[in-house]
């Protein structure tokens, strides 16, 4: 293979001054307070109340407290600039600290290629998964400043496809190797280093997000039966598509362990249902509807003088969950006790000349996925930094079990057929398998003699020799064409 993505960019002063500006021109404004101006003392009364010394605040506590802050801040101005100014430095130092960390830990991880035996056995992939998992846990272990997550990539070019798994460098190639043998027995691993970027090339990418929720399932069926093996292979349209010419195509499966907040939302949806998660847009005309609505209802109130408060009480009480949302309950309830709960990242990346070819071959693999998946395609900005990083954001990360991931990136049943090198000498041969036996001839028929057919019983010897003017010579001598 020819490509290689190419590396993250650094933060740059630019970005680093973008993330200072907000804090900055908070500590401006702060130091440019006025000085609060001191209040006249009133004028001594002759006749004084028992609690003429304490009079009663009529203004409340609350502009009280706020005039002592006001005041704090001023009399201590000096110091709260200098805090935020560290606090916007040690920030951003931090930011690039991070990223430089994490840079150097893409560079140096371990990258292995995984060569699978001749055969897989789809049914397990699963078990394999559960297997892997053990490899997202120790690269996601540690008290460490930058820990990028596990990534199983799957690089196509010139119509070869290779399974690669790259892990951190505190992650050694001889764990990695053991796991695999786990995971998939008689498979070898190898280590896999592409070549230079080409230059000129555009690199175009989508990920997959889910057309819900992650909190349901991401594929329509867990189950890789008989038909699986064969043309039935949900992944089959992204293995073809990964084999497109042209230029280099990528899919990249970042994974690292579910955390407890993410488990205990699951929980939480099996329980009773749970809300989508809606835009800002969605959220500010919800909102605006929720107020229009509420200003008529109380001017109404008000002129008619009707209010209830068995409506109000109406409102409050909570409505049985309905057909649909009993159904996702169930869902999120079987995913729950599937187990193996992991975070992943699916992403398609191509490199073409050209930027639209690039993306149309990259949405075309992407597009693979919605054969057995619950999951569309959405357009990856900055796909090559983000591939090359194997870095994802909050909402990028998507929920999955063991048996879902089974369906999202497997090893074919023949992975030779769809372009996968093999580990032919690693297949066993098989003990039950029946010896053919021994063809002598007969009368009427030919036997095989493990280097020619021999002649049948009572007919003359077949003539094997090129002869163009006696092509067929039969026991009576005579030429047939």
């Amino acid at each position: 293979m020819t490509y290689r993505v190419l590396p993250p960019a650094t933060t740059t002063e630019k970005e680093v001054m973008m993330m200072m500006n907000p804090l900055i021109i908070a500590a401006v404004l702060l130091a440019a307070v006025p000085e609060p101006k001191p209040k006249p003392s009133p004028s001594p009364s002759p006749q004084l109340e028992p609690w003429a010394d304490h009079p009663p605040d009529t203004q409340g506590w609350l502009p009280s407290l706020l005039d002592v802050v006001r005041d704090w801040a001023h009399t201590h101005r000096g110091l709260l600039t200098a805090v935020l100014v560290l606090a916007v430095a040690a920030a951003a130092t931090l930011r690039v600290l991070r990223a430089r960390r994490w840079l150097a830990a893409v560079r140096s991880g371990t990258w292995l290629e995984v060569v699978p035996p001749r055969q897989t056995r789809i049914g397990q992939s699963a078990a394999a998964w559960k297997l892997l998992a053990y490899l997202a846990t120790r690269a996601d272990s540690g008290l460490r400043l930058a820990k990028p997550p596990m990534a199983m990539e799957v690089h196509a070019d010139d119509g070869r496809l290779a399974l690669t798994v790259w892990v951190p460098p505190w992650v050694s190639a001889a764990a990695v190797a053991k796991d695999v043998r786990l995971a998939w027995p008689g498979a070898l691993t190898r280590e896999f280093a592409p070549s230079a970027p080409r230059r000129g090339w555009h690199a175009a990418g989508f990920e997959l997000v889910p057309t819900g929720t992650d909190l349901g399932p991401l594929v329509d069926d867990t189950r890789l039966g008989a038909d699986a093996a064969g043309e039935g292979d949900p992944l089959r349209a992204v293995f073809e598509a990964l084999r497109s010419p042209g230029g280099p195509n990528v899919l990249q499966v970042l994974v690292r362990p579910a955390p407890g907040r993410r488990i205990r939302r699951l929980k939480a949806a099996a329980r009773r249902p749970v809300e989508a998660r809606r835009g800002v847009a969605s959220i500010a005309a919800d909102g605006l509807v929720k107020g229009v609505s509420g200003a008529v209802t109380f001017a109404l109130d008000m002129l008619t003088d009707s209010r209830t408060p068995a409506a109000s009480a109406a409102k409050s009480t909570a409505s049985p969950p309905d057909a649909l949302q009993r159904a996702e309950m169930r869902h999120a309830a079987e995913k729950l006790t599937a187990g193996s709960h992991l975070l992943v990242a699916i992403r398609t990346l191509s490199v073409r000349p050209a930027r639209s070819v690039a993306r149309t071959e990259a949405r075309s693999t992407a597009h693979g996925f919605v054969v057995a998946a619950n999951l569309r395609p959405r357009l990856l900005r900055r796909a090559g930094q983000a591939v090359a990083a194997r870095r994802a954001t909050g909402r990028q990360w998507l929920l999955a079990s063991a048996h879902e991931l089974a369906v999202l990136l497997h090893f074919p049943t023949d992975p030779a057929r769809h372009g996968f090198d093999v580990a032919a000498r690693t297949r066993l041969s098989p003990r039950d398998a029946a010896q053919p036996d021994a063809e002598p001839p007969t009368a009427h028929t030919s036997g095989w003699t493990h280097s020619r057919w021999s002649a049948p019983e009572g007919l003359a010897v077949i003539d094997d020799d090129d002869d163009p003017d006696d092509p067929f010579t039969f026991d009576d001598g005579e030429p047939h064409p």
